[in-house]
């Protein structure tokens, strides 16, 4: 339980440094209440994964210790060495490619601004409306009040029984939120990319593969698949707690993180994945070796001592 926890932990952390899941979150504690709409985009990507995992776990997982209910040592180690290569794979990929990754992903923020600046603009523009039609509708009483004055004709056509009888400005705040509750939240916001991710998550097939190898049962086996999301959503978790305790100066930190982020990502997820891939291989290795006799053997049971403890 211990050695498969370690490698789940191991690449759930790895996999963390992700700027499909940073990025956007960075992106959102820039914008209207920070705090709850990275914690919503947040539960977004952990309730995909967490589904995705399970389905898996408890599908094929089950499915394929049908065709081999009692795996052997040896098969557990070589699926350990498999998922260590893997990672070791990926962090060349991510250091031979990291000047194009962090390109695309200060392309991907223009996008996000330019988006988000539209829908501003589009926000802006009923209210600028509906001042227009209070200064006609509204009339001023002796001590220069306005008065707000109902008006059949800002009536909602598709709704006239709710907005019967009320004044342009509730109409108005009616339609607005309206179009709020029609714009996608952080939370399918989140759900979106995780969704997007899930068919490529390699890192998370390989812990999958491990967890399922270690028969520890269905239950322990979803807790472990918890653990990784977590330690997966671990950097949004951060950006919330700092949002919480920097108060107003946390925007301007993150989005000054979030130039740093662009820029850096792919060397940092290159060794953390290359620190993983190490730390995983050298278990399945080792746990291959030390059952051979003679030297081998002996240093490969040594070695396992200090890394499986």
């Amino acid at each position: 339980m211990l050695r498969t926890l370690s490698i789940v932990v191991s690449i759930g952390l790895a996999d963390s440094v992700n700027a499909s899941t940073i990025g956007p979150a960075l992106f959102l504690a820039g914008g209207g209440h920070p705090r709850r709409s990275v914690l919503e985009f947040t539960l977004g990507v952990v309730a995909v994964f967490f589904l995705g995992g399970a389905l898996l776990v408890a599908g094929p997982g089950r499915a394929l210790l049908s065709l081999v209910p009692h795996p052997s040592q040896t098969a557990r180690y070589i699926v350990e060495t498999i998922a260590g290569v893997a990672m070791l794979v990926g962090a060349v990929v991510l250091w031979t490619r990291r000047r194009s990754l962090s390109r695309n992903a200060h392309e991907d923020r223009k996008r996000r601004e330019a988006g988000g600046q539209a829908a501003s603009s589009e926000e802006q523009a009923p209210n600028e409306r509906e001042r227009g039609q209070d200064g006609d509708e509204g009339g001023l009483d002796d001590g220069g009040r306005t008065q707000g004055r109902s008006s059949p004709a800002l009536m909602d056509p598709d709704d006239g029984a709710r907005t019967q009888g009320r004044s342009a400005p509730t109409v108005m705040r009616l339609a607005a939120g309206e179009r709020t509750q029609r714009r996608r939240s952080p939370a399918l916001m989140g759900a979106a990319i995780a969704a997007a991710e899930l068919p490529t998550a390699f890192p998370y097939f390989a812990a999958i593969a491990t967890i399922v190898s270690s028969r520890l049962g269905i239950g322990r086996e979803l807790l472990l698949v918890a653990v990784y999301d977590v330690c997966f959503t671990l950097p949004l978790f951060g950006i919330i707690i700092v949002l919480r305790v920097a108060g107003d100066g946390a925007t301007q930190k993150l989005a000054r993180m979030r130039g740093e982020f662009e820029a850096h990502w792919p060397a940092l997820a290159a060794g953390a994945a290359l620190v993983a891939g190490v730390y995983i291989t050298a278990l399945g290795v080792t746990g291959l070796a030390s059952g051979l006799s003679g030297r081998t053997g002996r240093v490969a049971r040594r070695v396992r001592h200090v890394i499986a403890r």
